[in-house]
């Protein structure tokens, strides 16, 4: 189970709500461990043309009390046998299973059935979510619902479809609740560092001066298949020129290289970086990557819960600026199910988080059990790139790195 369901109820009654409805892909995942590869490319123009570029409808119900219920599209129902969710409410037009007494389908025991017959079965997807809550006594509740991410005219008619009920928009909301990871999250987030730290180190170690930086790509994207992860990126700058992912270049020698790498492992991402040296570094390049090391190690020692996302952030730029990397902007964020997830470790203006449900300020304390990325690129152009970046997890005691690999020495190749 994905969602932190303690802090999700204590949300909810933070904010007033009797349930949660979430209709973005991430957050179904989230409440119910549900997910289809169709749902996020997919619209309703690719079905209908002319129509919006609203997904197929998808919808998870987490109540306050009681049980939770998903809300999906027929041809998608045997996906969700994966869920920990049980009670599913299916839409669509769904084939007659009934086959005839003497039929050798009828009589073969072990033939499984095309659709499972517990599903509740409904003409449309507004139908079977307002099913859903009629069945759980929340007709007439104040629910949260994640609608910033669909088209305007989606809004007007899922509140038609809900009239007596008090929707309220809780997009952040749900960013809030997934600010501090699971038990099962941490595992992802985990094993995906783990993944993508060792496929990033075997193919940048066996590449040579003179090789197509492509060919790194191509043994980082198989040696993360081949441990049953999903490509993400795999970024490099040369000569301080900005970050590129698709264009073919030689490894030169000598040259101080930006490598930036990530993997998705079950849905969770990964994020991490370091400097790639051909040939001999230079004393001064050798002490920028000492210099990232210990603004790195400053800032992971400071991640103590309580402390302030901004407070993390302008430790990292007064390390930079006292060891004169000026102009550039080491910072941090978390990360999950999204590439970046709050908090955001970034300077204080005052903005504030705010939707129908929660109004919180920006700059965020840290919590035990939050996954941050730290990051500190130097780009000088014309000349070097150098990145040192690695996750870690909150604890008590600051960032305890979510793997037993440090990233802080330039990995020099010959």
């Amino acid at each position: 189970m994905l969602v932190n369901r303690s802090r999700t109820v204590d949300w909810m009654e933070r904010s007033g709500l009797d349930a949660l409805i979430a209709t973005h892909w991430v957050n179904v995942l989230y409440l119910s461990d549900y997910h289809i590869w169709i749902q996020p490319p997919f619209k309703e123009y690719m079905l209908r043309p002319g129509a919006s570029d609203a997904p197929l409808p998808l919808f998870a119900v987490l109540p306050r009390q009681g049980e939770p219920a998903i809300v999906l599209d027929q041809s998608c129902e045997l996906n969700a046998s994966g869920s920990w969710v049980r009670d599913r409410y299916v839409y669509g037009s769904v084939p007659d299973e009934s086959a005839p007494p003497n039929s050798e389908e009828s009589q073969a025991p072990e033939a499984p059935s095309r659709f499972a017959r517990s599903n509740k079965r409904y003409a449309a997807a507004l139908d079977a979510l307002a099913a859903v809550l009629q069945d759980r006594g929340l007709r007439d509740a104040r629910l949260g619902i994640d609608l910033r991410h669909l088209p305007l005219e989606q809004h007007s008619v899922i509140r038609s479809a809900l009239p007596h009920t008090m929707l309220r928009e809780a997009s952040d909301l749900f960013r809030l609740i997934r600010m501090v990871k699971s038990q099962e999250e941490l595992c992802r987030l985990r094993m995906a560092a783990s993944i993508s730290e060792d496929a990033a180190m075997n193919s940048l170690r066996s590449a040579k001066p003179g090789a197509d930086i492509q060919e790194i790509v191509h043994a980082f994207r198989a040696g993360i298949a081949s441990q049953g992860a999903d490509f993400d990126h795999f970024a490099f700058s040369r000569r301080g020129i900005g970050m590129a992912t698709d264009i073919s270049a030689e490894l030169d020698r000598p040259e101080t290289l930006y490598i930036d790498f990530g993997c998705i492992y079950r849905h969770y991402y990964s994020d991490a970086g370091l400097t790639l040296m051909t040939g001999q570094p230079s004393a001064r390049d050798t002490e920028i990557c000492r210099q990232l090391a210990g603004c790195l190690e400053e800032a992971r020692t400071a991640m103590k819960p309580g402390a302030k996302a901004s407070t993390i952030q302008a430790l990292m730029a007064r390390h930079f600026e006292t060891h004169g990397l000026h102009g550039h902007f080491p910072h941090g964020h978390s990360l999950g199910i999204e590439i970046r997830e709050y908090p955001i470790l970034a300077s204080s203006d005052g903005r504030m988080i705010r939707d129908d449900c929660v109004s919180v300020s920006a700059d965020l304390p840290l919590e035990v059990g939050m996954v941050i990325n730290l990051e500190t690129p130097v780009f000088e152009l014309s000349e070097s790139a150098f990145q040192l970046e690695q996750s870690f997890v909150i604890t008590a005691d600051g960032g305890e790195p979510l793997t037993g690999r440090h990233l802080s020495e330039p990995l020099v190749i010959q």
